[in-house]
C-alpha cells in the first residue's frame, strides 16, 4: 500500500503515517486518536490478520482473528455499492475496538478517501462542516443527530449494531440523506446485507452485498455464504424469512422468538 493516505485533509504516504502514529502514541495520551493510530499500526504490520472480539451473533462472545484480505474484500464490496472514490470524505465516529469502526478506516484506505475523524458521541455530526459522502453510525447516534443531519451535507449513512425502531424509521423518512440499515457482524467483516430506510422503495427486506448468498438451517436461522470474507459458511442465531439466496427478512434472535 504505497499510495497516498488522507486523514483530516492531510496527505501521507504509508511510512509518514506510521511515523505520525508512533509519535502520537509515544505521548501516552489515552484518547480516541491513540486508539485509531494503534489500529493503523496493526493494519500496516507484517501480520496478515487482526484480532477482534465478536458481539455474540453467532454464539458466545469471543476473540477471533480476521484476515486483512477479507476486510479489504468487504471494503471493496461496500465501495462498489456506494460508488466510493478518492474524491470523497468518509467520517469515522465509532470505536475502533469493534468491526464497524475499523471498517471505516479500511474503506478509506482501500478507496484513497479522506478519512475525517470525530470522537464517538451521541451527535457525531455537530462539528463537521465538510460534505460527508459516507459514514457508519449506531441507531443511538442516528436518533440524536436527526436535526443536525437535516442541516448538513451528509450523503450516505449506514446504521448497524441493533435494529432501527419504527419510530426512528419514521423520522428518517424526512431526511434527504440516504440511510441504510445493515446486517452483519464481526465474523463477516461488517455488513453482508443492506436495506434502504428512507428510499421510496423502502422495504423490510435485506439484500445481499456482492459475492454473498444466504441459506437457513432447520430452525430457520440464517447461514451466510461469503467466500471472499470467510473461509467457511457462517452460522448465526438470527431467525429469518428467506425469500431467495440473496434476500431475507430478519425476524429476531432465536432465543427471543417463541
Amino acid at each position: 500500500m504505497g499510495y497516498i493516505i488522507k486523514i483530516n485533509g492531510n496527505s501521507f504516504d504509508q511510512n509518514q503515517l506510521i511515523n505520525v502514529c508512533k509519535d502520537y502514541i509515544a505521548l501516552n495520551r489515552k484518547d480516541y486518536y491513540s486508539e485509531v493510530y494503534s489500529f493503523i499500526l496493526k493494519w500496516f504490520d507484517d501480520k496478515d490478520y487482526i484480532y477482534l472480539k465478536t458481539s455474540g451473533t453467532t454464539g458466545s462472545p469471543k476473540t477471533i482473528s480476521l484476515k486483512k484480505i477479507h476486510l479489504i474484500n468487504s471494503a471493496i464490496a461496500t465501495s462498489r455499492y456506494f460508488g466510493l472514490d478518492s474524491s470523497m470524505n468518509l467520517l469515522l465516529c465509532l470505536p475502533v475496538t469493534f468491526i464497524a469502526g475499523i471498517m471505516m478506516i479500511v474503506r478509506a484506505f482501500v478507496n484513497k478517501c479522506n478519512l475525517i475523524i470525530e470522537e464517538p458521541k451521541s451527535n457525531p455530526f455537530i462539528d463537521v462542516n465538510e460534505t460527508i459522502h459516507f459514514t457508519a453510525i449506531t441507531p443511538f447516534q442516528l436518533f440524536h443527530s436527526i436535526d443536525t443531519i437535516r442541516s448538513k451535507e451528509i450523503r450516505n449513512i449506514i446504521v448497524g449494531g441493533s435494529e432501527i425502531s419504527a419510530y426512528l424509521e419514521g423520522k428518517v423518512s424526512e431526511l434527504k440523506t440516504n440511510v441504510y440499515a445493515t446486517y452483519g457482524m464481526t465474523e463477516t467483516c461488517s455488513h453482508v446485507a443492506i436495506r434502504s430506510v428512507n428510499n421510496p422503495s423502502n422495504s423490510d427486506v435485506y439484500l445481499a452485498m456482492d459475492n454473498i448468498t444466504f441459506s437457513t438451517d432447520d430452525q430457520k436461522c440464517l447461514i451466510i455464504h461469503a467466500p471472499l470474507i470467510s473461509d467457511n459458511p457462517i452460522y448465526t442465531n438470527d431467525c429469518v424469512e428467506l425469500i431467495d439466496k440473496k434476500r431475507f427478512r430478519w425476524l429476531g434472535r432465536r432465543d427471543n422468538i417463541i
